[in-house]
């Protein structure tokens, strides 16, 4: 008998939809498929989908797409009876996770999200019953999960793009497929399988699913390529333009850069982030405007560090306001010339900002 091969199907576009992988049972020397993959993905043409899955023998792992692109439900060995019901946001964000029965598909998992200007943060999850602390980055990407009585139960530790694995707590913070060979833990294992924004960990297929693609960790980059072709960029299979540690890509068709953070001070705030003062909200830089925000904070700290009943911590936040515009300028202006008048330029600009 032939040795069974890796078998590939395609859509009417040439994406792939469908791929099988044979795996041997130990010992065998029969050459017999005991089990195959089915990674469904975006776009999968129905007609070459069922088709495919006819040449199938049962056994396999099923991933199916609802409501064109969701993740519904990841099965086992029996996908028609076992596997995860995912419940989705009108955005795309994932709300929660319920298993349907069986060793492998048992259990609950809910999320609880802050909406921020950054896109949706996640702050909580409760799983099997058990209420966890989320603990988030920059880019809304969960870092840590801990218990109400304050020990880390899961983390996720920073790399270039992903590729890390969690630790948990409950395995002396190794990872899942590590058994620690010392000491003792009293805190429970927990699977928590959220990742960069918009991104799910599938274990099964090792991928991050990124609802209209699928993510490899490991090797920074998709595994389809990007539905617009080339207008996209010249890299189709790339993340976030190679800069995982600035940027997001929520549903696996754009990057999309983490807004500039409000500055703190008297009167910065939302205007660090607003293109009509040369921020970063996308519509340009108006650097004269710009100049007169950051000469106002340059004023601030001046007047204050003269002033000896200040108190020291005010100064300081006036201090880093200051540099903070004062980077954010010379980003996108160019070098900055402190003022030499020796009067305080006008207040009318950032009044006019926050009347509004």
């Amino acid at each position: 008998m032939d040795a069974p091969s890796t078998q590939y199907a395609h859509n009417a576009l040439g994406q792939r939809v469908f791929k099988t992988e044979p795996l041997f049972a130990s010992g065998s020397g029969s050459g017999s498929t005991t089990s195959s993959k089915n990674l469904n993905n975006l776009l999968a043409d129905p007609e070459d989908q069922e088709e495919a899955e006819k040449e199938q023998d049962k056994g396999f792992i099923q991933t199916a797409y609802e409501f064109f692109t969701r993740l519904w439900s990841p099965g086992s060995s029996d996908a028609q009876k076992l596997g995860f019901a995912y419940v989705y946001g009108q955005d795309g964000t994932l709300l929660g996770e319920y298993g349907m029965g069986g060793s492998n598909s048992s259990g609950t998992t809910q999320y609880i999200y802050l909406p921020t200007a950054n896109g949706p943060m996640p702050i909580a999850a409760i799983i099997n019953g058990v209420a966890y602390a989320v603990h988030s980055d920059h880019l809304n990407t969960p870092r840590k999960l801990t218990q109400p009585d304050g020990q880390v139960a899961w983390q996720w530790a920073y790399s270039a793009f992903g590729d890390e694995q969690p630790t948990l707590g409950s395995k002396r913070f190794t990872n899942e497929t590590t058994t620690p060979t010392t000491g003792t833990t009293t805190i429970p294992e927990v699977t928590f399988n959220l990742r960069y924004p918009g991104q799910y960990y599938d274990k099964e297929s090792n991928l991050h699913y990124n609802y209209f693609r699928s993510y490899s960790a490991e090797r920074g980059r998709y595994t389809q390529a990007d539905p617009i072709g080339l207008d996209g960029g010249f890299n189709r299979f790339g993340y976030v333009e190679g800069n995982a540690l600035s940027q997001v890509d929520p549903t696996g068709l754009q990057p999309i850069p983490k807004p500039r953070p409000p500055v703190g001070g008297l009167w910065g705030g939302a205007a660090a982030n607003d293109p009509t003062f040369g921020g970063g909200g996308g519509g340009g830089c108006n650097c004269e405007n710009f100049k007169k925000i950051l000469d106002q904070y340059y004023y601030t700290y001046i007047r204050m560090l003269s002033r000896p009943d200040f108190p020291a911590v005010a100064k300081a936040q006036a201090w880093a306001g200051y540099q903070l515009m004062r980077r954010a300028y010379i980003a996108d202006c160019g070098p900055y010339v402190e003022p030499s008048a020796p009067s305080e330029p006008s207040r009318d600009i950032i009044d006019d900002y926050y009347s509004k």
